[in-house]
């Protein structure tokens, strides 16, 4: 991989087809962990929808 572009060799040299690609990660740092308001306390697990103070 060079300047953000993943290259992928065909097997038989003659394909050119585009894919497309993603990349995802899970973070264990102690932010996410521990303090992100967002993120579920110990686990890290993402909440989508918070409840808010009226």
């Amino acid at each position: 991989m060079t300047s953000g572009t993943l290259n992928i060799t065909a097997g038989d040299g003659v394909c050119s087809h585009e894919i497309a690609w993603e990349v995802t990660g899970r973070r264990r740092d102690p932010y996410v962990l521990l303090a992100d308001p967002n993120c579920e306390r110990g686990t890290g697990r993402f909440i989508p929808e918070i409840d808010k103070e009226d």
